[in-house]
């Protein structure tokens, strides 16, 4: 249930809380203020974890044949990319390139992206003049 109404963020941290957790038990801080602070992350990711799981049961295991929620993040109109769906077709070329902006900076190699040879600033239409250096003055450290 969980997997279909927690956003991925909150599965993350959720589960390296539960190893904290864990820890947390295993180390005897049951009565600590960091127990009550790990459980108040876990009590308020639980708030929308409600719904039906139905399973198929069979000697030694069982299936989960579906699930339902009514706070389920899932919405098939906008998973979808089939006519009538409700998903603004449009909208990638922003999240592509969005997303994919940390790559593209990493692969700036002072003259030009590696893909299509334009300069990092005209890639993401900074008007920067001839600022050709996506990094900038930022400096990295090992």
């Amino acid at each position: 249930m969980e997997s279909l109404t927690l956003s991925k963020e909150q599965s993350r941290l959720k589960s390296f809380i539960s190893r904290e957790y864990s820890d947390m038990v295993y180390n005897g801080l049951w009565f600590s203020a960091y127990h009550q602070d790990l459980l108040a992350y876990i009590e308020s990711t639980q708030r929308f974890v409600s719904g039906t799981v139905r399973i198929k049961l069979y000697a030694g295991g069982f299936d989960i044949v579906g699930r339902k929620s009514d706070f389920s993040l899932f919405n098939p109109s906008l998973a979808t990319y089939e006519t009538g769906d409700q998903f603004d077709h449009s909208a990638s070329v922003g999240f592509i390139k969005t997303c994919s902006s940390r790559s593209i900076i990493e692969s700036f190699d002072g003259t030009s992206i590696h893909q299509g040879g334009l300069s990092c600033a005209n890639y993401f239409n900074f008007g920067v003049g001839d600022n050709n250096n996506c990094r900038g003055t930022r400096t990295w450290s090992h």
